[in-house]
């Protein structure tokens, strides 16, 4: 039983390794773009957000996330924060 026990401790670890990992991708994302320019608002890039749902019923269950007690990622959404509108011309020829 104990055996059994450790191997359920492995798993819910695993659901957590697996849901930081996907959080530190698209914070790297996020990094990545951060510069990013766009001609109008609707082009420009908007941070990602990662969320996560707790598996506490068998029926939260799938491939990805095979043990009750772990973790899963429920979505990546996109920032609500307004976008930040600047005018900043560069100087031609420099």
């Amino acid at each position: 039983m104990a055996g059994l026990d450790l191997q359920r401790v492995f798993d819910i670890a695993g659901t957590a390794l697996n849901a930081q990992s996907v959080r530190m991708n698209t914070i790297a994302s996020n990094l990545a773009n951060v510069g990013s320019e766009a001609s109008s608002e609707a082009e420009a890039f908007r941070a990602k957000r990662t969320v996560f749902e707790a598996l506490l019923r068998k029926e939260q269950l799938h491939q990805g996330a095979p043990v009750v007690g772990g973790v899963k990622l429920a979505g990546i959404t996109d920032d609500p924060a307004p976008v930040i509108s600047r005018f900043d011309p560069k100087p031609q020829g420099r």
